[in-house]
């Protein structure tokens, strides 16, 4: 946190999976952003679920507290004002079923029928 621009570098934590990019998270519906917020959350700290509730609450809440003017996330448009909406997104994660990814099983469809589409291309 720079005091004195008021700017938050987050890496990771107010993250979001986006289904296009945007110039600005405020571009965003607030549910593309409460969903993409959840999404990244559980895939990029599947852990979530099992951290206290109140302990996570207060951290995330402190982070508010800061009153950034800017959040800049490595994996969300820069957001401007918006600060306790991303707290309460990622408090809210903590309830949101567990990602699953594919099994190995399934990763082997895939990266397979990604040597099919390229041989069919060439």
């Amino acid at each position: 946190f720079d005091t004195r621009t008021r700017v938050l570098f987050s890496a990771d934590s107010f993250g979001a999976l986006l289904a296009e990019p945007v110039e600005d998270a405020a571009d965003l519906s607030p549910t593309d952003l409460r969903d993409g917020q959840s999404i990244w959350a559980t895939i990029d700290a599947p852990w979530l679920q099992f951290v206290d509730e109140r302990k996570f609450t207060a951290n995330v809440n402190n982070v508010g507290r800061l009153e950034p003017s800017v959040v800049l996330s490595a994996h969300l448009p820069p957001a401007r004002d918006m600060t306790q909406t991303l707290c309460e997104n990622l408090i809210a994660a903590r309830q949101a079923p567990a990602f699953e990814g594919p099994d190995q099983a399934a990763l082997e469809r895939m990266l397979a029928a990604g040597s099919e589409a390229s041989v069919q291309v060439a």
